[in-house]
C-alpha cells in the first residue's frame, strides 16, 4: 500500500507542476482569488465586477477546474475544496453580464465537485433556482430551492434555510397552489426566527392574494411592510396591478410609474408598461402610442433574455435527466445483483441440502455396516485371534479396515492412549464387563472406571460413548460434494 501511496503522491506533485506550467495562473494564484471573492461575498460584495477582476476569476475558474480534474482522477473525488467556490462566484459574475447559459454550466460544475460545503452548495441551488424563475419554469425553481434548503439544513445554516423555504413558497404561489403555500408559510412564521421572515413571507402572501385575484388584500399586506420596502419591485408591481383591477386607475398609474422609475429589470418594466398602458386607454390615450414603442422595445428584450434562460434551464434539464439516467442504471444493475445473488444463494441451498442428504444417506449406511461388523464380531468366539488383539500395531490396521479409520482418529485426539482405543474398540462392539475383562485380563469392576475415563477424554458420557464412537467411525470419511 505504502508503494501505490508513493505512486499517487508522485502524480499529484506532477500534475501540479504541470498545471502550474500550463495554466493562465498557478494553482496557488487561482486558490487566493477565491479566498478574495469569498471575503468579499461575506461582505455583500461581488468580485470581478472590474473588467481585469472579471478576466482573473475567469482564469481562476478555468485553472481550479482543470486541477480539480485531474485530482478526481487520482483520488475519486475533488480534493479542492475551493473549486466549488470558484463555480459559485463566476457564476454570479456571468448571471450579472447576462449570461445565464454559462452561469449555469458553473452551478451544474459546482454540484458535481463532491463538496461537503452545504453553506455554498445551497447557494448554488438557489442561483439555479433563480435562473428557472425568471425562465417561468416555476416548478423546476421549486425543485431547485428544496435542494437548497435540504443544503442549508444540512450546514446547519438555519437563517438561510428559512429563505430557502419561503422561496419554495413562492414558486408555490406562482402557480396558486394556496393550501401547500400557507402550509411552508406557517412554518416560517412557527420559527424562532419568524420575526427576521415577515417581509418576505409578506411579499409571499401578496403573490398569492395576487393569484387568487383578492386585490384588496394585496394593499393591506403591501401597507403592512416597512418604508425601506416601499421600492421594491415586486411590492409595487403588486400594488398596481391591485389597484388597476379595482379600477383605481391613478394610483394604479403612479405605483407603475415609480417601478419604471427605480426598476433596470425588463421584466418588471413590461409589467409597469401594461399598466400605464391600459390605465393611459383608460383616462385620455395621450402617451398610449409612445408607451406601447417602449413596452416593444422591452419586449423584444425580454425575448431576447427568455431564450438564454431556456437554454440555461435545457442544460440543467439535461443534466438532471442524465443524473437520472445514471440512477436508473444503478438500480438495474443493483437489481441484477440482488436477483444473481438470490438465484445463487438458492443454488447453494440445494447443494447444502444435497450435501446434507448424501452425508446423511452415507452415514447411515456405513453405521448398518458397522453395526453388522461388531455384531459378528461379538458372536465370534475367537475374537482375540479376529483382531489380532495382542498385537497392537496390526490390531490397529484391522480397526481402521473394519471401522473407518476409528483408530486413527481417536489417536488425533489428545491424552487418547493405546489403553484407551482398546476400551473404545470393546465398547464399540457392545461387549459385556466381563468380556472386555477378559480380553484385557483386568476384574470386572475396574471396566466401569476405566470407561467412565475415556468417555471423559472423549467429551462425553458412559450412557453415549458407543453413540460417540459411531459418529467419530462415520463422519471422518464422509463423502463431500463438490459445486460445479
Amino acid at each position: 500500500m505504502s508503494e501505490f501511496r508513493l505512486i499517487g503522491i508522485g502524480m499529484n506533485m506532477l500534475l501540479g507542476i504541470l498545471l502550474m506550467a500550463c495554466s493562465s495562473i498557478p494553482v496557488r494564484e487561482a486558490q487566493s482569488v477565491v479566498t478574495q471573492a469569498d471575503s468579499l461575498w461575506q461582505a455583500g460584495q461581488m468580485y470581478g465586477i472590474d473588467a481585469g477582476d472579471s478576466v482573473t476569476l475567469a482564469q481562476a475558474y478555468e485553472t481550479l477546474k482543470e486541477y480539480s480534474a485531474f485530482s478526481s482522477f487520482v483520488h475519486g473525488t475533488s480534493s479542492l475544496g475551493t473549486f466549488s467556490h470558484a463555480c459559485y462566484h463566476y457564476g454570479r459574475l456571468l448571471r450579472a453580464k447576462d449570461d445565464p447559459v454559462a452561469a449555469m454550466e458553473c452551478f451544474i460544475a459546482a454540484t458535481h465537485s463532491h463538496t461537503r460545503d452545504y453553506h455554498i452548495l445551497g447557494r448554488v441551488y438557489s442561483n439555479m433556482g433563480d435562473i428557472c424563475h425568471l425562465a417561468g419554469e416555476f416548478q423546476l425553481s421549486y425543485d431547485m430551492f428544496e435542494r437548497s434548503a435540504n443544503s442549508f439544513l444540512q450546514g446547519g445554516d438555519t437563517t438561510a434555510y428559512y429563505y430557502a423555504l419561503n422561496d419554495m413558497a413562492f414558486e408555490l404561489a406562482e402557480q396558486g397552489k394556496k393550501e401547500e403555500t400557507l402550509a411552508l408559510l406557517r412554518k416560517i412564521e412557527g420559527s424562532n426566527q419568524s420575526d427576521n421572515f415577515s417581509e418576505a413571507v409578506l411579499i409571499t402572501k401578496i403573490l398569492l392574494a395576487i393569484r387568487a385575484k383578492q386585490y384588496k388584500d394585496v394593499i393591506d399586506l403591501v401597507d403592512k411592510i416597512c418604508i425601506p420596502s416601499a421600492y421594491n419591485p415586486t411590492i409595487m408591481i403588486a400594488k398596481a396591478q391591485a389597484y388597476y383591477y379595482l379600477q383605481s386607475y391613478d394610483s394604479a398609474a403612479h405605483y407603475a410609474q415609480e417601478v419604471l422609475d427605480k426598476t433596470k429589470s425588463p421584466f418588471d418594466k413590461d409589467n409597469a408598461y401594461y399598466i400605464l398602458i391600459h390605465c393611459d386607454s383608460v383616462q385620455h390615450g395621450n402617451r398610449v402610442y409612445t408607451l406601447s414603442a417602449d413596452r416593444a422595445d422591452t419586449e423584444k428584450e425580454i425575448e431576447e433574455r427568455h431564450g438564454k434562460l431556456t437554454q440555461a434551464v435545457q442544460l440543467l434539464e439535461q443534466d438532471m435527466a442524465r443524473k437520472r439516467d445514471l440512477r436508473w442504471i444503478f438500480m438495474a444493475l443493483g437489481c441484477l445483483c440482488l436477483i444473481c445473488t438470490a438465484l445463487l444463494l438458492s443454488y447453494i441451498r440445494k447443494k447444502h441440502h444435497l450435501l446434507q442428504e448424501q452425508n446423511t444417506n452415507y452415514i447411515d449406511k456405513k453405521r448398518k455396516d458397522m453395526e453388522i461388523t461388531c455384531s459378528n464380531l461379538r458372536t465370534n468366539k475367537n475374537i482375540k485371534k479376529e483382531l489380532d488383539w495382542d498385537n497392537y500395531e496390526s490390531m490397529c490396521t484391522i480397526i481402521n479396515v473394519r471401522f473407518g479409520g476409528l483408530q486413527e482418529k481417536l489417536t488425533s485426539i489428545p491424552n487418547i492412549t493405546p489403553n484407551d482405543v482398546r476400551i473404545c474398540v470393546l465398547c464399540l462392539i457392545n461387549l459385556s464387563y466381563a468380556e472386555i475383562a477378559e480380553l484385557l485380563n483386568i476384574s470386572p469392576k475396574s471396566i466401569a472406571k476405566l470407561k467412565s475415563i475415556t468417555a471423559h477424554k472423549l467429551g462425553t458420557t458412559m450412557r453415549d460413548l458407543r453413540t460417540t464412537l459411531f459418529q467419530i467411525a462415520c463422519e471422518m470419511n464422509s463423502p463431500k460434494v463438490s459445486i460445479k
